[in-house]
C-alpha cells in the first residue's frame, strides 16, 4: 500500500513538471504594497507636501562643496523664479563622517532667509530648503519648505534579492529660529535651527519593501534632544521609488531600547534606491515634537547586505 502511495505521489510529480510546473522551483514574489500604516488621520499631510515650496533644483550639476545651488522655490525668497544659494558653512550638518552642505540665499536684511541642505551618494542626490518665516515665525502657511531627489542613472533591482542595509547620518531644518535680519521683533526674518541624528535603512528587494528610522537627534544649534521617527514599511516600485508614512516616537529623550514607544503618524517621506541598490535618497515633511515642522534628509550609502558585500 505504501509502495502504490510513493508511486503515484511520484507520477504526479513527474506530471507536473513536464507542464512546466515544477514543485521543486523558488517562488520569486511579485512586488507589493504594504496594507496602510495604522492611525493615519483622515485629514492627514497631503502626499505632495514633501516637495512642497521646492519647484526643482539642479541637482544634477552640483558636486559636493560647490559655490552655488540654483534652485527654484516658491517662497517670498528669491526675486526672480530660480536664484543661486551660495555655499555657507556655517549651515553644514556634519555627523556619523558625513557632511550635508549647507547653503543659503537672502537677498536684503528686510527680507526671509531660506537655507538649503544638500548631499550626494553615487547615483542619487538630494536636497531640502526650509525658509522658517517673517511676521509670524513657526505658524503654518507662514513658513515655506520642499525639496529635491535626483537619479543619475535607472535604477536596476539587485538580481538575488535580499536585504541591504544603508547606514550613516541624517540632517534637517525646523521652521523656528533666531532672527536673520534688521526689522524689529516680530517683522524680523528667521533661519532654521538645524538637526541631526543617526539612520538606519532597511530595504528587502525580495519582497521589495522598505523601513527604518533615525535615532540620537538632536537641534544642532542648541543641543536640544528630540524623538526618534520611523519611516514605516512602505512598497518599493520596480523603478526604485518610494513613498511613506513618518511616525514619531512618544519620549524625549528615547525610550530604553527595551521598553515599547508609543508611534504617532507625523508626516511623509519619498524616496529613491541608486544603481543596483549601492545607495539611497529620502527626503521627508513632519512634526518633530507636535508643535512646529521639520524638512529632512537622508543619503547614504549601502553599509552591508544579508549575503555580505554591497554592490
Amino acid at each position: 500500500m505504501a509502495l502504490r502511495t510513493t508511486t503515484t505521489a511520484l507520477v504526479l510529480t513527474l506530471m507536473l513538471m513536464g507542464c512546466g510546473g515544477n514543485p521543486f522551483a523558488p517562488v520569486v514574489p511579485e512586488p507589493v504594497n504594504p496594507d496602510p500604516p495604522p492611525d493615519v488621520p483622515d485629514n492627514f499631510m497631503p502626499e505632495d507636501a514633501v516637495s512642497g515650496a521646492v519647484e526643482g533644483a539642479e541637482l544634477a550639476q552640483w558636486s559636493a562643496g560647490a559655490g552655488v545651488i540654483r534652485v527654484r522655490m516658491d517662497a517670498q525668497v528669491l526675486p526672480g523664479v530660480t536664484g543661486d544659494f551660495t555655499r555657507d558653512a556655517a549651515f553644514d550638518v556634519v555627523r556619523d563622517g558625513m557632511t550635508y552642505y549647507g547653503y543659503s540665499f537672502q537677498s536684503t536684511s528686510l527680507n526671509r532667509k531660506a537655507v538649503v541642505l544638500v548631499r550626494g551618494e553615487g547615483s542619487v542626490k538630494a536636497m531640502v530648503a526650509m525658509e522658517p518665516g517673517q511676521f509670524a515665525n513657526g505658524a503654518p502657511d507662514m513658513y515655506h519648505s520642499g525639496g529635491a531627489i535626483y537619479r543619475a542613472s535607472v535604477f536596476t533591482r539587485p538580481s538575488g534579492g535580499g536585504l541591504f542595509n544603508y547606514q550613516g547620518s541624517y540632517a534637517g531644518l525646523l521652521n523656528v529660529g533666531p532672527a536673520a535680519g534688521s526689522p524689529p521683533g516680530s517683522l524680523a526674518p528667521t533661519e532654521p535651527y538645524r538637526t541631526s541624528g543617526t539612520a538606519l535603512i532597511t530595504a528587502d528587494f525580495t519582497r521589495m519593501k522598505v523601513s527604518g528610522g533615525v535615532t540620537g537627534r538632536q537641534v544642532v544649534d542648541t543641543g536640544t534632544a528630540l524623538p526618534d521617527i520611523a519611516l514605516w514599511t512602505t512598497g518599493i516600485e520596480t523603478t526604485g521609488d518610494f513613498s511613506g508614512v513618518v511616525y514619531r516616537g512618544d519620549t524625549v529623550p528615547p525610550a530604553n531600547p527595551g521598553q515599547p514607544q508609543d508611534w504617532t503618524a507625523a508626516g511623509r517621506y519619498d524616496g529613491v534606491f541608486g544603481g543596483n541598490g549601492s545607495e539611497v535618497g529620502i527626503i521627508m515633511l513632519f512634526d518633530p515634537v507636535g508643535d512646529m515642522m521639520e524638512q529632512g534628509i537622508i543619503v547614504a550609502p549601502c553599509a552591508l547586505t544579508s549575503s555580505g558585500a554591497c554592490p
